[in-house]
């Protein structure tokens, strides 16, 4: 019993402690977010270092019970709320507040002198006020539906926070509640949402939902699988024929009352794709979410862009698995080829177990020979015993198994032989076909921010970026490749267009090779923020999501190393507003990221080809 204990109190110390730094630092940062003090700054970093520490603990946790997650996780939030927010978010006040009142954020710049007349108390903390709205059309709305509700901080926090929690519920049904952890206590994520009170929780929540939508690996048959096994009668092997009837009746209605199912995206029972309608909502319903994504920020455009071509290019796990009898040499002929090499393997290793089952038969006829018990007399003569007609019943079937792989390699190399152009030519077929769905497929995706943009577009007006701006055409922060490149030319702190060009076509490099949804996502977020002249801390916010399922060791690191990023607004508090990072500040910011995404993909590779 004693041991028992040790044991147990050694599994939940993990989970102890790293509840207890969760929730001492999140307290311990409530007063220091103005950042108009340095030593506010300090100590903000003192309390996230608190954090972090339990951040780093949560990784070594075993496993957690749904309330402990629950309560963690939502209390953090709650302390963050009377936080000093960011400055940021008195323009989202502001956008919001001037909607109400039937002006437009796209057409004047909170500094306007129509507007003058309406300022508030909190005017002189928004950010920029000389540049006018940079938000997308769809994000715009809910600012102002948030602003009719009331302009206040906690009210607009309160539903960034809503945002998060759906994103923590999203990952926990998808996945286990260890591994959501990455996300849901996650310092960064507990800072830029519930502390500063940014609103990309808004944008990432619709992201996610998109990439459970048209990831097919989900939980659905999982959960039933466990649904069985609770069942004790079955595991007893008591359940008669009326019971298991009655049983799969209530799964069947289980199944039609499943939210997948309205959306479209079950799978039905033994793995078999759903109907041809029921694909097309789900791809649908993705590009739909994608959309409501792009109307909030525009970087997740590119994404839309990767599901379009994957209803026209792309073939999933699914797709593979119902297709491969049809284009097996034109989509896969690298694991056509692994599955012959496999089958010729098992032919050889059939033969060489022949062999010595033909020594093991012989050696035990000739033993058996000289018992005359175990022999019996018959009008067909001395027959073996049971067991010697289990031996030929095993050796039987083994030549005939033997003979089946044979046959099978034989009529594939015949059948691919003989139909490799017309195989081609039902490719291409099949993919012009698509074209007029991937069509809808963008519409629908570009719905959502069209829609919204109809509200603020006048006939041949409709300025939704101001790029006159000086804070859009040079701006500067954190940036990583963009520095780089200062260095060598001086000139391109002046436009910052010309990163759009590498960026473009990286994503196009990404659409091409990239067959998963987490996998372009993870790499296109990297290539954007790399790329970007502008970065922020909580744009790392964005792709923390997807390291639930992959466990990138780079997106946790920067995770804790992107506080860094707050130097700024200390110097600033010291009379700096250059707003540059050293060169020793802006390594030590991104090289973590750099090099654990790099090492985990290739760890990830390196597995995928054993």
């Amino acid at each position: 019993m004693t041991l028992f204990c040790v044991s147990s109190t050694r599994k939940s110390m993990p989970l102890l402690l790293s509840s207890f730094f969760i929730l001492v630092g999140t307290i311990f940062i409530v007063p220091y977010g103005s950042f108009q003090e340095a030593d506010i700054v300090i100590k903000f970093w003192i309390g996230i270092s608190i954090m972090s520490l339990g951040f780093i603990i949560s990784w070594a946790i075993p496993s957690i019970n749904f309330t402990w997650f629950w309560s963690i996780t939502i209390l953090a939030r709650l302390i963050l709320i009377p936080m000093e927010p960011g400055s940021d978010i008195w323009r989202y006040l502001w956008e919001g507040y001037i909607q109400n009142l039937g002006f437009s954020p796209y057409d004047l710049a909170p500094n306007a002198l129509e507007l003058i007349s309406y300022r508030t108390e909190w005017w002189s903390l928004i950010n920029h006020p000389d540049t006018s709205a940079i938000y997308p059309p769809l994000i715009q709305l809910g600012f102002r539906f948030l602003a009719l509700i009331s302009p206040s901080v906690f009210v607009f926090k309160f539903a960034f926070i809503l945002a998060d929690l759906g994103i923590c519920w999203l990952l926990s049904r998808k996945f286990s509640l260890q591994k959501t952890l990455i996300y849901a206590w996650n310092p960064l994520i507990l800072y830029s949402f519930a502390g500063g009170g940014h609103y990309d929780s808004w944008f990432v929540l619709p992201l996610v939902g998109a990439w459970l939508v048209f990831d097919q690996e989900g939980r659905g048959k999982k959960e039933e699988g466990r649904r069985k096994d609770r069942s004790w009668k079955k595991w007893m092997g008591t359940q008669t024929p009326v019971e298991e009837a009655r049983r799969k009746n209530e799964e069947g209605r289980r199944k039609d009352r499943s939210w997948k199912k309205w959306m479209g995206t079950q799978t039905v029972d033994d793995g078999v794709l759903n109907p041809k309608e029921k694909d097309n909502y789900r791809w649908y319903w993705s590009a739909f979410l994608i959309g409501i994504s792009v109307g909030i920020k525009w970087v997740s455009l590119p994404i839309l862009s990767f599901v379009v071509w994957q209803k026209i290019f792309g073939l999933r796990e699914q797709d593979i698995g119902k297709s491969c009898g049809n284009m097996r040499m034109f989509h896969l002929s690298k694991s056509t080829h692994q599955e012959r090499e496999d089958k010729i393997r098992k032919v050889s290793l059939l033969d060489r177990s022949e062999g010595c089952f033909n020594e093991v038969r012989s050696q035990k006829l000739r033993d058996l020979s000289n018992s005359p018990k175990i022999f019996r007399q018959s009008r067909r003569g001395f027959r073996p015993n049971y067991f010697e007609k289990q031996q030929n019943n095993i050796f039987r079937s083994w030549q005939f198994y033997k003979l089946q792989i044979t046959r099978i390699l034989g009529k594939n190399k015949q059948r691919l032989s003989r139909s490799n152009i017309k195989l081609i030519g039902n490719f291409f077929y099949t993919k012009v076909r698509q074209v007029p769905q991937a069509g809808f497929l963008l519409l629908i995706g570009l719905l959502p921010m069209c829609v919204a943009a109809l509200n603020f577009c006048e006939p041949g007006k409709c300025s939704l970026i101001p790029t006159s701006s000086n804070f859009v055409v040079n701006g500067r922060s954190a940036e990583l490749i963009p520095y780089l490149v200062s260095l060598v030319s001086e000139q391109s702190t002046k436009f910052n267009w010309i990163y759009g060009i590498p960026l473009c076509l990286g994503v196009g490099v990404l659409i091409w090779n990239c067959r998963r949804f987490v996998d372009f996502a993870e790499w296109y977020f990297f290539l954007l923020l790399t790329l970007s002249p502008i970065v922020h801390a909580w744009y790392f916010s964005w792709f923390i999501p997807f390291a639930v399922t992959t466990r990138n060791l780079g997106i946790r690191w920067v995770s804790l190393s992107v506080f860094i990023y707050f130097v700024l607004p200390y110097r600033q508090t010291l009379g700096d507003n250059s707003w540059l990072l050293n060169p020793m500040e802006r390594y030590w910011l991104w090289l973590p990221l750099i090099v654990g995404f790099i090492w985990s993909k290739w760890k990830d590779k390196k597995i995928q080809n054993l």
